[in-house]
């Protein structure tokens, strides 16, 4: 891809264990310079969500949506 263009993946998480298994995913498209990640947590598990998020990914969208 073009380094001028930048894609933006959503990528929708709600509980720890999809959190766990998306983690790597997520990290892939950080380092990309090609896509830009767009991690949003749908509050389903917030708690048990959060041991995950604490541990290095970014919310772009946090605790649902509204």
């Amino acid at each position: 891809m073009s380094a001028s263009i930048i894609r933006k993946v959503a990528i929708f998480i709600g509980t720890r264990p999809e959190a766990i298994k998306m983690a790597p995913v997520v990290k892939a498209f950080e380092a990309s310079v090609d896509f830009r990640p767009i991690l949003v947590s749908t509050g389903q598990h917030r708690e048990m969500l959060q041991q995950v998020i604490d541990l290095g990914l970014t919310q772009n969208i946090p605790n649902g949506l509204k």
